[in-house]
């Protein structure tokens, strides 16, 4: 009888082992599978990738990610903790994944040590070598890489979007010819240069991103090269107007009218470089505010505005995000009545709530019917 039993469990062990046939994970097309691994497996990093993993749990796993080349194909470098020991591991692992992507465009991410690495030559080498497949690319150059002619000697022909974010603010214009740019995004401090011929297209950008500290006329010579840009985002931009004394003062200058400009994002302390533009066709409008100073000058709605009358736009869309308080958003939505879709983003409850109530108006003596002070609204 013990014999018996003993069968019987080891019988029904074997059935519990083998309703794994069963699963469903097993009668998922290939191409969904393929997207799931996509989904959970995230770049290629200094220490390895999940993909590894994926591809270690069966046979058809692992044909299947080794089939998907964008599995493979996001690669982020952040060398702010990096040691000189750890290159020629971390370069196999760049190797591997690019071998592995079979020629699929790149997503690359690069944060440069902050220290100096004898060895990163390799790194550097793979990148470039690679240079030609970069679809989109984010940059941040720390003071102690002072070598990057690898950066600008390399192949951006295939490049989309780029950021930049550096001390170093020559990099941004040395490097070479990029046909499929759209999209630019610049980090950089104390640029008092001209443009120049070399480099991007600026013509080509539909999406153009500046955080950095400048002159105006430089400021208004990227607009003027940007003409065909669709969406401006303005990152804490810094104007020096110096005075012929060195102090800051204000330029009367004739605007610049850009006709193309579908959408602006604005998130800086001071938003007095709208006077400097005329946005006729502007449907969108984002206000991020960072720290306690943003935002706080009476004048700051009175620039929106201005910028609103000049160029005789009808908003749509307006954005509020982080601690945008009712100051400033109330008077906006007085200036805008066209605006349709509102979208307030806001951790602190009681300025949204503030925002929300202002927006109701209660002219009915019986209190029985209320209107809004955007009456097409229609998204909230």
């Amino acid at each position: 009888m013990g014999r018996l039993k003993a069968a019987q469990a080891h019988v029904t062990e074997y059935i519990l082992h083998q309703r794994a046939i069963f699963a469903p994970i097993r009668r998922v097309p290939d191409d969904i599978l393929m997207r799931i691994f996509e989904e959970s497996a995230g770049p290629v990093t200094r220490y390895g990738t999940f993909a590894w993993t994926l591809t270690a749990v069966c046979k058809r796993w692992r044909a299947v990610g080794f089939a998907c080349a964008s599995l493979w194909s996001c690669i982020e470098f952040d060398g702010t903790e990096v040691r000189d020991w750890q290159i020629d591991m971390i370069s196999d692992i760049f190797e591997t994944a690019l071998i592995q992507s079979r020629g699929a465009l790149l997503d690359l991410a690069y944060d440069s040590p902050r220290t100096y690495l004898e060895r990163m030559a390799r790194i550097h080498k793979i990148f470039t070598a690679s240079s030609h497949l970069w679809r989109t690319a984010f940059f941040t150059f720390d003071d102690m890489e002072d070598d990057l002619t690898w950066f600008t000697k390399a192949d951006m022909s295939n490049l989309e979007s780029l950021m930049i974010s550096s001390n170093i603010y020559s990099v941004a214009w040395g490097f070479g010819y990029t046909p499929k740019l759209k999209r630019l995004a610049l980090y950089l401090r104390k640029i008092q240069r001209s443009i120049g011929p070399d480099g991007y297209i600026w013509s080509q950008l539909t999406h153009l991103e500046l955080g950095f500290s400048t002159n105006l006329h430089l400021y208004l010579e990227i607009l003027r090269a940007a003409e065909n840009l669709e969406s401006l985002d303005i990152q804490k931009l810094s104007l020096d107007v110096p005075d012929s004394a060195g102090q800051p003062q204000r330029v009367d200058l004739v605007p610049l009218k850009l006709p193309q400009i579908r959408k602006l994002y604005v998130s800086g302390e001071d938003p007095e470089f709208i006077s400097y533009l005329v946005l006729p066709h502007l449907t969108e409008l984002q206000l991020c505010r960072h720290g306690s100073r943003l935002y706080t000058s009476t004048s700051t709605p009175n620039d929106f505005i201005s910028l609103f009358k000049r160029s005789a736009c009808n908003p749509l869309k307006l954005t509020l995000n982080a601690s945008v308080d009712e100051f400033l958003a109330i008077p906006l939505l007085q200036a805008t009545p066209s605006i349709e879709i509102l979208q307030i983003s806001n951790a602190r409850f009681p300025r949204r709530n503030a925002i929300l109530e202002q927006l109701v108006i209660d002219d009915n003596p019986r209190h029985d019917a209320v209107s809004c002070i955007l009456p097409n609204l229609r998204s909230l």
